[in-house]
């Protein structure tokens, strides 16, 4: 298994609840896919570099996780299709550190 860091940038105006609701799925989406979550950090809400369909806040969350081979596309395929996320980011630690 591989090392990843997801960074996740929900929509401010969903609400907490609806946020929670979706790291709760994305989690349940990653131990579907034989892979653990090992830390989640919360970023809070911060200003986008740039204004996305009209909005200039994000709330965003980091999360490391440890995934088999095949699951990273799975993954991309499910976060695409979740209408409160305004973008993701999944990279490898290895690729992180240029190993």
């Amino acid at each position: 298994m591989k090392t990843y860091e997801l960074v996740l940038v929900f929509n401010p105006e969903i609400g907490e609840d609806k946020i929670k609701q979706n790291l709760e799925s994305i989690n349940k989406t990653i131990a579907s896919l034989k892979g653990e979550v090992k830390k989640t950090v919360a970023w809070g809400r911060r200003e986008l570099a740039y204004s996305i369909k009209k909005i200039n806040q994000g709330s965003y969350f980091l999360l490391v996780i440890n995934l088999p081979p095949d699951a990273p596309r799975e993954i991309g395929k499910k976060l695409k299709l979740n209408s409160d996320l305004i973008r993701y980011l999944l990279v490898s630690c290895k690729d992180l550190i240029g190993g």
